[in-house]
C-alpha cells in the first residue's frame, strides 16, 4: 500500500498530508503518484501554496 509524506520544516511528514489509514492508502505507487497533484491542490492555502515536489509517495505496511 502507498501513502505521502510532505516535507516540513526540512523533513518529512505523514502526519501534514492530512488522515490516511487503510481506508485511503493506493494499491499501486502509480495510483498514488497520480494523487499528488490534487494534494498539493488540497494542502495549499492562500499565499502559502504546496507544490508536488514537496509530497512525495511512501510505501506503508498495513497490518490486518
Amino acid at each position: 500500500m502507498y501513502g505521502f509524506e510532505a516535507r516540513i520544516d526540512g523533513g518529512w511528514s505523514a502526519e501534514a498530508c492530512g488522515s490516511q489509514g487503510p481506508r485511503n492508502y493506493y494499491e499501486t505507487e502509480g495510483a498514488a503518484r497520480a494523487e499528488l497533484p490534487r494534494l498539493a491542490r488540497a494542502l495549499s492555502e492562500p499565499g502559502n501554496p504546496c507544490r508536488v515536489e514537496d509530497l512525495r509517495v511512501v510505501a506503508v505496511e498495513v497490518q490486518s
